[in-house]
């Protein structure tokens, strides 16, 4: 049953097991003292009270997919509920049941026996629980007391029309119609039933709507709506499921056998509804359904499961588009919202899956380009920034200034156009290189910028301009000496825009950009940006893992990730894209698919920064970068390479004497997406460290170091050394919760401007 669709009384049932299962991940987070320890218990308890009313035993149990609480399967339950439903499969649960009498002493005991074990199993050991034990020790809770089936009826009578039906079709017909049925790909190495569907669609397609309406009957779906059968062994249930799977076998078919784009799979659907009777038609579509049209093929391949749409999206990205076809394609396929987490992550190994090289630099630039114009759609930069410069890496530098502050960028390389496009178009301030070739000067542009009063940032390798009329009398302006950093640009943008509008100081005082962003809009950033967040952590050898995000109000840009590499290597990726809301969201998708489909191809962290930078410029929607620390874990020799793309310096520490020694890794590089220069590949770094048991590695986002108190102070790198020298002896778990209390306790009131990421890497054996 979908959440929307449950009863008052059910959500009474859902509340507690949701309260029951923070119960149990604040014990996972937060060491024994916490507020947040005592607090979860008392609410689990007050929620319980509520659910009693409704039955006087509350049960919850997993399948090795599903989640059921009392005898509703919950279809797309809460996360809190997926994280506990997780933690019973690692744990060995398949049921537990709350009885009404229970107290909050048993509720905080057994929720703390649920996060120690499942620590344990996380850690590599061996858990196992015994029910007799658990109920002499919790007199009101019960473990595996049963488990849930689904009791077949009808069974005869179905069967029966089952072998009148078959009697119509021949052997390998029939063995298509057992293969519609299987729950997941099943196996095309024996592709006996796609090349008979394939053959069928193009001779017979009305043979092929028999084979359809046969599996369905096979289902026992026409008879009776929503009953179940199991008749065999890995039929899927419910009718939706059903037609998802049969409809996802025939897209299977055409598009690993005839590498079918989304129109070619429309097509085949259209051709076998037109031969199903009225009341498979019903069954699919709804009672008011009896004749079938392309739009209800639409429907269906809308429907398919989320891997088969990513390999048709694959098929599609490898074909000949322009981008707007491209974008209506991909729309038709894929809906940009909550799911793209998910599609991100299937994308991911599918690319990874393609033979060469070309091929999947293609399909990433596609996506790219997709991503970009769905982007660029929802930004409003609140500034239009002129860049005249002829030097790339110059422009970048430039860029990664102005797109911090909010700015739309043009970059021209000469005087010509840039007096031409600043006759055509109007600009809130203007970079500006002196030395320029052809008949326009750059003084003869600062003059014409003179009239127009726009502020200027000259820059340039002639120290002696600075003292030249044109320069010299120009009142709005900053004068910068070659080479420049991205800090004396951003702050002589940030000045400027200052002396000229104030927004910048009014926005940050308002709480926000002047185009709020709609809550519809961060709810579905929200959805996005939980969904890319790995579900759990893997247990790797000598060392222990812990990760906490936080999420502020505005939904930022904060995104880590965790590969499983060659040679039993861990990469450890944490991210942080520029801006806010869905457009960051949608930035972050990209950013986690093309690294996961690149960090297999390279053993370095560098290499992979520098890959990950390339693809990212050629497509990175206007205004938007990224900053990034990878890190490359190997067990065997326990060494750690980390490489930075313009992110927070990692925190290092070593215990020495019960002295905690802490400190930061510099060189931390450029941001990504700005442009592939020789800059980003001369500013990214790798350093490799051999560390022994007691040493850590923390990464973060700016989300914590620039968090402000009520005083407009900022918490600081130095605060968070001290938090790390108190607490760098502690497990990983305890030294993030003491980070975000640390970090709580000094903002007080004042509410988070900015998500907040940490990961921490220890090794301890």
């Amino acid at each position: 049953m979908r959440i929307d669709k449950l009863t008052p009384e059910m959500r009474k049932v859902l509340q507690f097991v949701s309260d029951f299962a923070r119960c149990v991940q604040v014990r996972k987070m937060y060491p024994p003292e916490h507020p947040f320890i005592s607090e979860s218990a008392k609410r689990a308890l007050t929620s319980a009270t509520s659910a009693f009313e409704v039955s006087p035993s509350i049960s919850l149990g997993v399948s090795p997919s599903g989640f059921y609480i009392l005898d509703e399967e919950l279809q797309k339950p809460p996360p809190i509920c997926r994280d506990l439903a997780n933690l019973m499969r690692r744990i060995g649960l398949d049921t537990i049941t709350v009885h009404k009498g229970v107290d909050e002493g048993e509720i905080a005991s057994f929720a703390q026996e649920l996060a120690e074990l499942d620590a344990k199993v996380l850690r590599g050991g061996d858990v196992s629980v015994d029910p007799d034990d658990v109920a002499r020790r919790y007199p009101h809770i019960e473990v595996n007391a049963f488990k849930w089936t689904r009791v077949t009826t009808k069974e005869t009578k179905i069967l029966q029309k089952v072998k009148e039906r078959a009697e119509e079709l021949g052997e390998d017909e029939m063995k298509v119609v057992d293969y519609l049925l299987q729950a997941g790909e099943g196996d095309l190495t024996d592709d006996l039933p796609s090349k008979v569907l394939i053959s069928l669609l193009e001779a017979s397609p009305d043979k092929v709507s028999e084979m359809v309406h046969q599996a369905v009957l096979k289902a026992g779906l026409e008879e009776e709506e929503g009953v179940v059968y199991e008749i065999q062994k890995g039929a899927v249930t419910l009718p939706q499921k059903v037609a998802q799977t049969i409809f996802d076998k025939i897209a299977l078919a055409l598009v690993e056998g005839e590498k079918a784009a989304s129109t070619d799979v429309e097509n085949a659907f259209y051709a076998i509804l037109k031969g199903l009777p009225p009341s498979i038609l019903k069954t699919l579509f709804g009672s008011e359904v009896t004749t079938a049209s392309q739009e209800h093929a639409t429907e269906l391949l809308k429907s398919l499961s989320r891997r088969v749409r990513t390999k048709i999206l694959i098929n599609e990205l490898l074909k000949e588009y322009s981008d707007a076809e491209m974008e209506q394609v991909v729309r038709k396929v894929v809906t940009f919202g909550a799911e793209m987490a998910e599609i991100a992550e299937l994308l991911s190994q599918e690319l990874k899956r393609l033979a060469s090289e070309e091929s999947r630099e293609r399909a990433l630039r596609r996506l790219m380009s997709v991503v970009r114009q769905e982007v660029e759609g929802r930004v409003t930069p609140r500034y239009k920034a002129l860049v005249v410069e002829p030097d790339a890496n110059t422009v970048a530098i430039y860029k990664a200034a102005f797109y911090e502050h909010s700015c739309r960028v043009k970059v021209v390389s000469d005087a010509e156009t840039a007096m031409r496009e600043l006759n055509k178009n109007g600009y809130d301030i203007v970079a500006l290189e002196l030395k320029l070739k052809g008949t326009v000067t750059g003084h003869e542009i600062l003059n014409h910028l003179r009239k127009k009063n726009v502020p200027v940032i000259i820059g340039t390798e002639i120290e002696a301009f600075k003292n030249d009329f044109e320069v010299a009398t120009y009142k709005k302006k900053r004068f910068l000496v070659k080479p420049l950093t991205i800090e004396d640009v951003g702050t002589a943008v940030e000045e400027l825009l200052e002396e000229g509008k104030r927004e910048v100081a009014e926005a940050a005082a308002g709480g926000g950009s002047p185009s709020p962003v709609r809550s519809e809009e961060l709810e579905e950033a929200a959805a996005i940006q939980k969904g890319l967040l790995p579900k759990e952590l893997p247990s790797i050898e000598s060392f222990l893992l812990a990760a906490a995000y936080a999420p502020c109000k505005g939904v930022g840009g904060d995104l880590y990730d965790v590969v499983h590499l060659s040679n039993g290597k861990i990469g450890i990726f944490v991210g942080d894209v520029s801006g806010k809301g869905i457009s960051a969201a949608m930035v972050m998708v990209l950013v986690r698919t093309l690294f996961r489909t690149i960090a297999a191809f390279h053993e370095s962290p560098r290499q992979t920064l520098i890959h990950l930078n390339k693809l990212l410029s050629r497509e990175m929607a206007e205004g938007m970068f990224v900053s990034a620390v990878y890190v490359v874990i190997d067990p065997k020799r326990r060494e750690l390479f980390i490489s930075s793309a313009g992110h927070c310096p990692p925190l290092f520490w070593a215990t020495e004497r019960d002295k905690v020694i802490a400190q930061f890794i510099g060189e931390t590089g450029m941001v990504m997406g700005l442009g592939d220069t020789e800059v980003f590949r001369n500013k990214t770094k790798e350093f490799l460290f051999q560390v022994d048991p007691g040493v850590g590695l923390l990464l973060y986002t700016d989300g914590i170091t620039e968090a402000m108190n009520e005083s407009g102070e900022q918490f600081g790198e130095e605060r968070l050394i001290e938090v790390i020298r108190s607490s760098g002896t502690y497990e990983p778990e305890r030294i993030l919760a003491n980070i975000y209390g640390a970090v709580d306790l000094f903002r007080g009131e004042v509410a988070r401007s900015d998500d907040m990421t940490v990961f921490c890497i220890k090794c301890v054996g």
